[in-house]
């Protein structure tokens, strides 16, 4: 399975790797293109 995951979520790495391949990328670099052939997104929301 190929997951995009927000960088910026604490303690996630080492964790969602032994459910597939992982890219981290920061949030606001998820593009239609980072996220075309991924399974699963891991993303956090941001209160302001």
């Amino acid at each position: 399975m190929k997951i995009l995951a927000d960088a910026h979520i604490p303690y996630l790495k080492g964790i969602a790797e032994q459910f597939g391949e992982v890219e981290y990328l920061p949030g606001n670099q998820f593009t239609k293109e980072a996220i075309s052939d991924k399974d699963a997104l891991i993303v956090r929301t941001v209160t302001h």
